[in-house]
């Protein structure tokens, strides 16, 4: 009987040493915790500011008229292509003509997708 008394005093003694050194650390983590929370507070409202410059300033370059610019650009182009479609392929210049439409589509396709603004899988909608 006194050997199942040591064993659990020795557990008890144990486990109260084991509560006593995290009591020991608890101030230094609750700090901790405290400044993890205001820098997370912090961060949130940088980023909550940021997101609405953002914002901003997309609106600011939709209402510019760069987006609209763009479109007829684009539109300007497929018509110019359907004009070379209907032109024979035997009138003079034909090929220097249709490789400056290639050239100038492309263009204005690298216009659209390198300005995070315009870019087809997002941005402000005209």
């Amino acid at each position: 009987m006194t050997d199942v008394v040591r064993d659990r005093w020795e557990a008890f003694s144990q486990w109260r040493q084991r509560v006593g050194d995290e009591l020991a650390v608890l101030p230094d983590t609750l700090r901790s915790f405290r400044e993890g929370t205001s820098n997370f507070q912090v961060i949130s409202e940088r980023l909550a500011t940021a997101t609405e410059r953002l914002e901003e300033l997309g609106e600011l370059y939709a209402s510019t008229g760069a987006v609209d610019a763009i479109r007829r650009m684009n539109e300007a182009a497929a018509a110019l292509q359907r004009q070379v479609a209907t032109v024979k392929a035997n009138t003079p210049g034909f090929d220097l003509l249709g490789s400056a439409l290639d050239e100038f589509t492309k263009t204005v396709g690298s216009l659209a997708d390198l300005n995070p603004f315009l870019r087809r899988s997002g941005g402000p909608k005209p």
